[in-house]
């Protein structure tokens, strides 16, 4: 079967590895049809790291899949054959002291697709997985915005860590990628409207504003983004992973207000301005993808497909699996999304 591995770095190669796996009780056998290109996956293909997860290439990537049920385990029987599904990435063990509280994105047993160390991606024909990594999806949904509910899901996680109040809000969001705009979403869906995007790339910000955010500009326009609130943002969802993105974050954000760290920086290392930091009194919380939020991003995307639809910008066939990678890195023809299509 057609398989796409990081064979070094910047070199991604559509390989051909054994389709016979032996399926296991828990588990169905997916037919892959698409896998959304993600951030982490660009980090992998430019840098071959994030953080300490060091990519031993050649390494097989993707995590942000759908397809269609070709086969059921034995215990199975909540799934059948043909049902389409979207592909939570996560497979976690259900017995660890996080998996006990409820923590199963930070499982200390997990295998994550695509992740160095743990488990090969999706990025290839059919996978076996278990069945609680596969969510029955709507009928008007495609396989592409089934596939976005992954990163979907992290940006309503992101949103719900915020613990913002029930009342307006003033919200920034610093980057508007895959995920900044999924926290925009999020945002919306909840009837926040204060909101201002920043981005580094013009035709990010023009589709910033044309998706509902109220101020969208560059983030070097810091007097209009502190004249569209009064003393400063109550939240700031900083979704770039950047040192620059950070201390803008803590200049904006109000006394009492709170840092969600959603991006993923290039480097090991950020530093916080502990001056503003303490003065402020400013709440820092971490994003670790998602938890207990998949469901809710595919009904947010069947609720209204067309609004999620405009952010898969393009499709490529498997065979141009590297064109797809070297796009996404170069951020090339106003990319938003791009998927790699079985």
């Amino acid at each position: 079967m057609k398989t796409v591995k990081i064979t070094g770095i910047q070199q991604v190669e559509v390989v051909n590895a054994s389709s016979e796996q032996t399926l296991k009780a828990n588990e169905v056998k997916v037919a892959v049809k698409t896998v959304g290109v993600c951030g982490s996956d660009i980090h992998y293909y430019k840098e071959g790291n994030i953080g300490s997860q060091i990519v031993d290439f050649p390494w097989g990537v993707g995590h942000e899949g759908a397809g269609q049920i070709v086969e059921v385990g034995a215990q199975v029987t909540t799934l059948k054959s043909g049902d389409r599904v979207a592909i939570e990435p996560n497979m976690y063990c259900g017995e660890c002291s996080e998996c006990r509280k409820g923590r199963q994105h930070t499982c200390l047993n997990q295998r994550f697709l695509g992740c160095p160390g743990q488990v090969e991606g999706c990025m290839v024909e059919y996978i076996n997985l278990p069945s609680y990594c596969c969510e029955k999806v709507p009928e008007n949904i495609s396989f592409q915005l089934a596939a976005f509910a992954e990163p979907l899901s992290i940006g309503l996680y992101a949103f719900k860590l915020s613990e913002m109040s029930q009342q307006e809000n003033n919200i920034a969001i610093l980057g508007s990628g895959p995920i900044g705009l999924s926290v925009l979403a999020s945002c919306l869906k909840n009837k926040q409207t204060k909101l201002a995007v920043t981005d580094l790339l013009g035709y990010r910000i023009e589709f910033a504003k044309a998706v509902g955010a109220k101020l969208a500009c560059h983030p070097t326009e810091e007097d209009q983004i502190m004249d569209f609130v009064d003393v400063g943002y109550d939240i700031v969802f900083e979704c770039c992973g950047k040192q620059e993105a950070l201390d803008q974050a803590l200049r904006i954000l109000k006394p009492g207000g709170k840092l969600v760290f959603v991006g993923i920086p290039e480097t090991q290392s950020l530093s916080y301005n502990m001056d503003l930091m303490r003065r402020k009194e400013i709440c820092v919380q971490n994003v670790r993808r998602q938890n207990n939020c998949f469901t809710e991003a595919i009904q947010m995307i069947a609720e209204d497909p067309g609004y999620f639809e405009q952010m898969i910008t393009h499709n490529y066939s498997v065979n141009e699996a590297d064109e797809a990678f070297k796009c996404v890195a170069e951020y090339s023809n106003n990319v938003i999304k791009a998927m790699v299509n079985f």
